[in-house]
C-alpha cells in the first residue's frame, strides 16, 4: 500500500477525502514525512485532470492543544468571503495537525488568499478590512512571492494554470531598482480643508539622456499609494516591463490615503481633490523630475489610474479634467457610490435605473480621453453594471474599452491590469476586447457575491 506522501508524488494531487482517509490519526513519523513532501511540492496543489485545487494549513486543533484553533478559515477574495464565507472553512483531519480544503476554481483565476485560525472565543470579523492591515497568515508552503509580505502575515497568490501572464511581477522584489523613489508628506491646498497632509510618492526611472535634451516620460498618477508603493513594489514591476519592451519607461506619482474615512472622503468623486492632484501634486512631480534632468509629457502622455473608489475617481477625472489626463484606467470602479454619501456596496442589488457615474456619462459631451474599464468576473453585480457603463460611454461617443479578468475585487489581478493598461494606453500593445457574454458566471458554482468595497 502506498503511503500518503508517495500518493502525492505519483498523482500530483490530494483532495479532502483522500487526505482524511489516509492521514487520520497518523503517527508523528508519517506526519513529518507527509508535510516534508508537501513542502517539497509546494501549495496549493492543483489537480491536472480537473478544476480542483487543494489548500493545506498546518496547526493543532484545540482538542489536542489548548493553544490550537477550533477552526481555520481559508480567506480567498470573492471566493470564500462575504456571503461565501462558509466555503472557506477548512476540514481538520482528526488526530493530526492537518487542515485541508478543496475547491473548484477556474483555471484562469488569479486570486489572493490567506489563512485565519480561529480560537473558540474568537469572533468572525465582519465588514470591510481594516485600513492597510493584513491580519491573516501567509501560506508557508506557497513557493511564489506573496502579494503582500508582512512577515508571517500578508496575502499569498494562487494563479491557475491558464491565468494570464504577469511576468513583470515574477520575482520583481529580487530586482535591484535602478530608478529613484521620492517620498514627501504634503498637504494639497484646496482639498485638504483640515490641513492634514498625506504621503506623495514619486518614482522616476533611470533613463539615458544627453546634456542638451532631457528625456520626456509618460506620467502615471495612481491612488492608494500606501499599497502600490508600500506593499506591492509597483516601480520594480514597471522597470521589468520596460526592460522587456512591453512599456516605455514611465514615471509614477502615487497619492496615499491616511485612513479609511480619509479614503472615502477623497476618492468619493471629490472633484476638488482630483483638481488638486492634477495641478499641485503633478507640479511637485514635475519639479522633482526636473531636478534630475527629466521632463514629463503633457496630457497625451498622462494616465490616471485607480481601483475600487480609486477607479470611480479615475472615471470622474476623465469626465471633469480632460485637459489634465489623456488616459484613464478604472479597475473595479465603485459603481454603487452616490453623492449623498448614503449608498453602500450592497445597494447595487436594489437600485433601479442607471448608476450615478453612468448617468453622468450618458449626459456628457465626449472628450479626447481614452478610458479602459477592467472588472473581475467574480465581482457580482459590478459585472453587468460595468457593461452598462461601458455601452453608455460608447453610445455617448467616448473612447471606452472593457476588459474582464478572472478574479475578484483584488490587487492580485489589478497589478497585472495596470501594466496591461499602460501598454495599451501608450500604444505598445493593441487592446484585445474581452467582453463577450461567455464570461464566468459565479452562480454556476456558488451564489453571486454582493457588490464590493
Amino acid at each position: 500500500m502506498k503511503t500518503p506522501e508517495h500518493a502525492l508524488e505519483a498523482t500530483g494531487f490530494l483532495d479532502e477525502e483522500s487526505v482524511a482517509r489516509t492521514m487520520t490519526n497518523a503517527t508523528c513519523e508519517d506526519l513529518e514525512r507527509w508535510w516534508a513532501e508537501v513542502s517539497r511540492r509546494g501549495t496549493p496543489v492543483v489537480d491536472p485532470g480537473s478544476d480542483r485545487v487543494t489548500f493545506l494549513w498546518r496547526g493543532k486543533h484545540v482538542r489536542d492543544d489548548a493553544e490550537g484553533a477550533e477552526s481555520v478559515h481559508l480567506a480567498m477574495n470573492r471566493v470564500t468571503d462575504k456571503a461565501l464565507y462558509d466555503h472557506g472553512l477548512m476540514r481538520h483531519v482528526p488526530g493530526t495537525d492537518i487542515w485541508v480544503r478543496t475547491l473548484e476554481l477556474e483555471p484562469s483565476l488569479r486570486v489572493s488568499y490567506a489563512f485565519t485560525p480561529m480560537s473558540p472565543d474568537q469572533q468572525r470579523r465582519s465588514g470591510p478590512p481594516r485600513f492597510n492591515a493584513y491580519d491573516s497568515l501567509l501560506d508557508p508552503f506557497n513557493t511564489g512571492q506573496p502579494l503582500v509580505d508582512r512577515g508571517r502575515h500578508g496575502l499569498s497568490i494562487h494563479s491557475g494554470p491558464a491565468a494570464p501572464s504577469q511576468r513583470e511581477w515574477d520575482d520583481h522584489r529580487s530586482r535591484r531598482l535602478r530608478g529613484r523613489i521620492v517620498r514627501d508628506v504634503r498637504a494639497l491646498p484646496h482639498a485638504e480643508a483640515s490641513g492634514r497632509a498625506r504621503d506623495h510618492w514619486l518614482y522616476l526611472p533611470s533613463v539615458m539622456q544627453n546634456e542638451h535634451q532631457a528625456a520626456h516620460l509618460p506620467l502615471l498618477t495612481i491612488f492608494d499609494a500606501e499599497n502600490w508603493f508600500g506593499n506591492l513594489w509597483l516601480p520594480y514591476a514597471l522597470e521589468a516591463a520596460a526592460d522587456s519592451g512591453r512599456i516605455p519607461p514611465v514615471a509614477v506619482l502615487g497619492i496615499a490615503n491616511n485612513d479609511t474615512p480619509d479614503r472615502i472622503a477623497r476618492l468619493g468623486a471629490n472633484t476638488g481633490f482630483l483638481r488638486d492632484v492634477a495641478e499641485h501634486a503633478t507640479a511637485w512631480a514635475e519639479d522633482c523630475a526636473r531636478t534630475v534632468g527629466i521632463g514629463l509629457r503633457g496630457r497625451e502622455g498622462r494616465i490616471i489610474a485607480g481601483q475600487s473608489l480609486g477607479g470611480l475617481s479615475a472615471l470622474v477625472a476623465a469626465l471633469e479634467l480632460p485637459h489634465a489626463f489623456g488616459h484613464a484606467l478604472a479597475h473595479s470602479p465603485s459603481l454603487w457610490w452616490t453623492p449623498d454619501g448614503a449608498s453602500k456596496p450592497h445597494d447595487l442589488g436594489t437600485r433601479e435605473g442607471m448608476d450615478w457615474i453612468t448617468e453622468r456619462y450618458q449626459a456628457s459631451t465626449p472628450e479626447d480621453v481614452s478610458v479602459e474599464i477592467a472588472i473581475g468576473e467574480r465581482e457580482g453585480l459590478t459585472v453587468p453594471r460595468g457593461r452598462i457603463l461601458h455601452r453608455t460611454m460608447l453610445d455617448a461617443g467616448w473612447s471606452s474599452a472593457l476588459t474582464m479578468y478572472t478574479g475578484g475585487h483584488d490587487f492580485a489581478w489589478w497589478r497585472g491590469a495596470v501594466v496591461d493598461g499602460l501598454a495599451r494606453a501608450l500604444r505598445t500593445e493593441p487592446h484585445e476586447e474581452r467582453t463577450s457574454d461567455s464570461y464566468f458566471d459565479p452562480s454556476m458554482r456558488s451564489s453571486i457575491a454582493p457588490a464590493q468595497y
